[in-house]
């Protein structure tokens, strides 16, 4: 049995046909890639595509997008910081939220360094609870 296409291999499809190209040629490969769609019914899950081949693309160049929640703005000062420890090509999401009452967590596609203070207090309550 054929496997299906998912959204992945449609990403990833879309970014080696257009990677490169500029103007008409551009244009015209992704006119076809939507014609793609529409014959493979899946014209519907677009967006999603689209959304996954920005973090394809991105991981194909290196880019390494880091979501940083603090519970207050960071200084200039802290976000060159934390792109020093993470490469130069690290993309910084920035997320205000007083709910972490103080310190920092970054979150990778694949790692949560977790240093606020709520987290903090949870390991103690569990210390103590023990």
């Amino acid at each position: 049995m054929p496997k299906k296409n998912n959204i992945h291999d449609f990403a990833a499809a879309l970014y080696q046909v257009t990677k490169g190209l500029e103007g008409k040629a551009l244009s015209e490969a992704l006119s076809e890639f939507v014609k793609l769609l529409a014959r493979k019914n899946k014209l519907k899950k677009a967006t999603d595509i689209l959304a996954c081949f920005k973090k394809y693309a991105e991981k194909q160049a290196g880019i390494i997008p880091l979501k940083v929640i603090t519970s207050k703005p960071l200084s200039d000062k802290n976000k060159k910081g934390i792109v020093k420890v993470f490469g130069s090509k690290a993309v910084l999401n920035e997320v205000v939220d007083p709910g972490v009452i103080g310190g920092i967590i970054i979150e990778t596609e694949s790692i949560i360094l977790d240093g606020s203070v709520k987290k903090q207090l949870q390991l103690l309550k569990t210390q103590l609870t023990v």
